[in-house]
């Protein structure tokens, strides 16, 4: 698939390893942002408190995925409550592009 078809959100799950057409990746869009937008939360709570066990879940809920595609705890968790709700799709299985950078976001929470 070209990527001149697709917009900006569009090309950068592209880039994340999502080969899909313009109309399944705008299906997904909201979907796939759920699984960051939670670690992000996560990884400002833990700074804001200074609790450095937040930070250790969030590295081995970041890293351990990385060797199953299905795996992701907060994927499972939208698939299982946010998306019958929404009537939204269901999560696919994470590409590696993906499951690299979940790993390194793991990483530096482990820096952190």
């Amino acid at each position: 698939m070209s990527s001149a078809a697709l917009n900006s959100q569009q090309k950068s799950l592209f880039q994340q390893g999502y080969d899909y057409s313009p109309q399944e990746l705008r299906e997904l869009a909201w979907g796939l942002r759920f699984t960051p937008f939670v670690c992000m939360l996560g990884a400002v709570y833990g700074l804001a408190t200074q609790q450095p066990t937040v930070h250790f879940l969030l590295a081995t809920l970041g890293m351990l995925p990385f060797w199953g595609p299905n795996w992701h705890p907060f994927d499972l968790l939208y698939n299982a409550v946010p998306h019958p709700l929404w009537s939204g799709e269901k999560l696919p299985p994470n590409p590696l592009p993906r499951r690299i950078a979940c790993f390194m976001g793991g990483s530096m929470n482990i820096v952190i």
